[in-house]
Order: structure tokens, then C-alpha cells, then sequence
């Protein structure tokens, strides 16, 4: 009886092992894409400079794009805020 449960639990195991995908694959699938999506991002936020996706509202309307249709306005990064110099947000955005 003893044997047999130590047979049983030897052959899931091995069994498990085998279906098992190799760690670093998976490591290395994952870094892929987070790369890839990194550099899509930076690329559309590039292109879309007056594409306004976060106001702080509960703005609801959006084309397809995803910006908020009919907002009038800029949208700047921080990037931008930091280039300016000025430690007030107020002083940073009149500059702006």
C-alpha cells in the first residue's frame, strides 16, 4: 500500500514537472512585451500631443481613439512641467 502511494506521487510529480514551462521563457516573453508596449505607448503620446485622456472629471465621451472628444485644450507631460523649471504647478502651466 505503501508503494503504491509512493508510485502514485512519484509519477504526478514527474508528470507536473514535464508540463511545466520553463521559467526563463516566460521571463523573457514577458520583458518582450512590456518592451513593446513601452515603446507603443511612447510613440502614440508623441503623435496624439493634443489628445486629452485624463482631466480629473467624470468626462464619459470619447472617439475612437480614446482621447475626450470636443475638449478644448493641451495636455502636457511631466516632461514638460519639469523643462519649465518652476516648482509652483500654477507658475509651470503659465509658462507653459
Amino acid at each position: 500500500m505503501r508503494n503504491a502511494l509512493l508510485m502514485i506521487a512519484l509519477m504526478l510529480g514527474l508528470g507536473l514537472a514535464h508540463a511545466e514551462t520553463p521559467i526563463a521563457a516566460v521571463a523573457s516573453t514577458d520583458a518582450d512585451n512590456a518592451d513593446n508596449a513601452a515603446i507603443q505607448t511612447k510613440a502614440a503620446l508623441r503623435t496624439e500631443r493634443h489628445c486629452i485622456r485624463h482631466t480629473g472629471t467624470r468626462m464619459k465621451v470619447r472617439d475612437r481613439d480614446g482621447c475626450i472628444a470636443n475638449a478644448p485644450g493641451r495636455s502636457y507631460g511631466r516632461d514638460d512641467i519639469e523643462r519649465t523649471g518652476e516648482t509652483d504647478i500654477g507658475r509651470a502651466l503659465q509658462r507653459l
